[in-house]
């Protein structure tokens, strides 16, 4: 199996570093109680703002982010790490010693070697290559050497959140890997396009949910009965089902806040995309009780008593801290109620962020470790990733961000609504982002006006959410 390829593994010890720095904004945010004397806004429009806008920074973080990385993109592999005093020195410095002490730094400059020639780890297909996966991560062959620049700092910082990611929300990560795998499973070889397209319209509808950090089956929230009932009638349906049903309409009936709790980011689904069929052999690994014929169960386990944390920080407003000092992010017993063995850290670390679907070394960033050849585990996957359409079917949209009832990537509720923000507002600031430099994006007026564009058409949009209500 994948555990046992795994477990025959050294420890791999994973780099931490301190996130790159937030916009000032995020944190001098005026309370909605003082909205009123800091807005030209109308009154209630202002405030309904106010409360939405920390929201929308949460969702909008990892775009500024890859801009801080970004500042550093003339630097290359070669002089990155001759500058002591550089803030990007010590990121790579701490990446290769790490993988250094995994596989050795020649396996690591091999990696860099194979991730840009396009070749791959042996002839099935398990490893995709750095053109693939800058498609996927939203790259066109026009800006491949910038987006390379981009990623190479800013992929060590996003995978090493892959372990708190994947422990803290193991109850949707293992619950839809196994739909979905079971799913692919059922489905012919033979398949037509038409079935497999209906497979992946499943697979991204689920990779939504599984991103929906507040759609948790666990009890003690107010959305825990509606989303555990939802995901039972998900498991209760056949795998030859290829059609995921509409969410009830306690979530078309959310406002404010709540419903802005159903907005999550593009990056995440397509990490889910190409990830689900290693997700889904990892929750049977743990002896996961999911899928036809079982009961949910994870809606008999609490929720966590903090929020989810990523490097120290707390990403859920409405959730305490979680104590680092008193809490391993991997101590859940809780989840046995619902599986046979303990989430295992060792297997969530050599596994994240990508299972070894990247070549390793690629962007600065190990991507874990694949499935032995000749077992079956990774037979399976690849099986699994052929039936999907992978590493074809998993790529980033033009939008940032999606919700429930957009109607255009994901369509799961209705009435349709569709984006959260002008598409054509969002592809010319992404332009504008991607073909001038940090510091002159931000110091653009241009960049401002689709900035604050896209903040008043977000907002609109939920006024005629609610206003439709």
């Amino acid at each position: 199996s994948l555990s046992s390829s795994i477990a025959r593994l050294p420890p791999l010890p994973l780099p931490r570093r301190p996130g790159p720095a937030r916009p000032a904004v995020a944190r001098r945010l005026p309370p909605a109680t003082r909205c009123v004397q800091e807005s030209p806004m109308p009154t209630a429009r202002r405030c309904r703002f106010a409360a939405l806008l920390p929201l929308g920074l949460r969702i909008l973080d990892p775009i500024f982010a890859l801009g801080h990385e970004a500042r550093h993109a003339a630097l290359r592999h070669d002089d990155v790490c001759t500058d002591p005093s550089s803030a990007a020195a010590a990121c790579a410095l701490a990446a290769l010693q790490a993988r250094a002490e995994k596989k050795g730094a020649q396996r690591v400059a091999e990696g860099l070697s194979t991730a840009r020639s396009g070749t791959t780890d042996g002839d099935d297909g398990w490893v995709w290559s750095e053109e693939t996966a800058i498609r996927q991560c939203g790259g066109t062959p026009s800006s491949f050497e910038l987006h390379r620049d981009m990623y190479y700092h800013a992929a060590p910082n996003v995978a090493t959140q892959c372990t708190s990611f994947v422990a803290y929300f193991w109850p949707q990560v293992s619950f839809w890997g196994e739909e979905v795998v079971r799913r692919a499973e059922a489905l012919p070889e033979s398949a037509s396009t038409s079935e497999q397209g209906q497979l992946q319209h499943f697979a991204r509808n689920a990779a939504y949910l599984g991103c929906v950090w507040w759609f948790d089956p666990r009890f003690g929230s107010g959305w825990s009965r509606h989303v555990a009932e939802y995901m039972q009638s998900i498991a209760d349906l056949p795998s030859d089902s290829l059609q995921l049903p509409e969410l009830p309409p306690f979530f078309a009936e959310l406002e404010g806040i709540e419903r802005g709790k159903l907005v999550t980011s593009d990056a995440c689904i397509l990490w889910f995309e190409a990830a689900f069929c290693d997700l889904g052999h990892m929750a049977r690994d743990h002896g996961a009780r999911t899928g036809q014929g079982h009961d949910l169960c994870w809606n008999e386990v609490p929720l966590p008593d903090f929020g989810y944390t990523a490097q120290g920080s707390n990403l859920m407003f409405d959730r305490p801290p979680m104590d680092s000092s008193a809490t391993d992010e991997f101590e859940h017993p809780e989840y046995l109620a619902c599986q046979e063995t303990p989430l295992r850290p060792e297997y969530v670390q050599h596994w994240c962020p990508m299972g070894g679907h990247y070549p390793d070394g690629m962007w600065n960033t190990s991507w874990g470790a694949p499935a032995t050849e000749d077992t079956i585990s990774r037979s399976s996957v690849l099986t699994c990733n052929r039936k999907l359409g992978n590493p074809e079917f998993a790529g980033r949209s033009d939008m940032p961000f999606h919700i429930a009832d957009e109607g255009e990537d994901v369509d799961v509720l209705k009435p349709f609504r569709g984006y959260v923000v002008d598409i054509d507002t969002v592809r010319a600031a992404k332009d504008l982002w991607q073909n001038t430099s940090m510091d002159e994006a931000l110091s653009s007026p241009e960049f401002a006006r689709l900035l604050t564009d896209m903040g008043t058409g977000a907002l609109a949009h939920a006024e005629l959410a609610a206003g439709q209500r």
